[in-house]
């Protein structure tokens, strides 16, 4: 059996949280990188405190990259749509109400609760590990994996 290469996340923001949630729900082994004390620190100041968490109108118009296609970023949007997002939300414990405009917050409007429910998540994987105070400064891929460094050392990680 081929054993799943560790996937590292630059940033522990909204995210790179979510995305290391995401992967970890798969069984993909985690490091995650925050150059922070802690992880989430302007998930916390969104919506005011309350966690403006997503847009049940969320389309391709409102992204600008140089890096995807209009059409691209369109087939992204629907293979993980709101109502994808909602019920991996609810299998998490986030409870979600939807305001008029499409707005999306979680019930308990805390940007706190949402961000301790996703730490917890992190916190009871076994396959996670996380680097806080690390600020990766230099990426380069190499054959079979990259090089990650920061000033204390070099790490690498095979991609997937």
């Amino acid at each position: 059996m081929q054993e799943i290469p560790k996937v590292a996340i630059i940033g522990g923001g909204a995210s790179g949280i979510f995305c290391a949630i995401c992967l970890l729900s798969f069984g993909i082994p985690v490091v995650l990188f925050e150059k922070n004390k802690t992880l989430g620190k302007k998930l916390l100041a969104t919506g005011n405190g309350r966690c403006n968490i997503h847009n049940q109108y969320t389309s391709a118009k409102q992204y600008q990259t140089s890096s995807f296609s209009t059409q691209k970023i369109q087939s992204i949007l629907e293979n993980f749509n709101f109502q994808a997002f909602h019920k991996f939300c609810q299998k998490l414990g986030i409870t979600l109400t939807i305001q008029e405009d499409g707005r999306v917050y979680p019930l308990s409007n805390s940007a706190k609760s949402v961000l301790e429910i996703f730490t917890d998540f992190l916190q009871n994987s076994k396959h996670f590990e996380i680097c806080l105070e690390t600020e990766i400064i230099d990426l380069h891929q190499m054959q079979g994996g990259f090089l990650l460094r920061n000033a204390q050392e070099e790490r690498i990680y095979p991609y997937v």
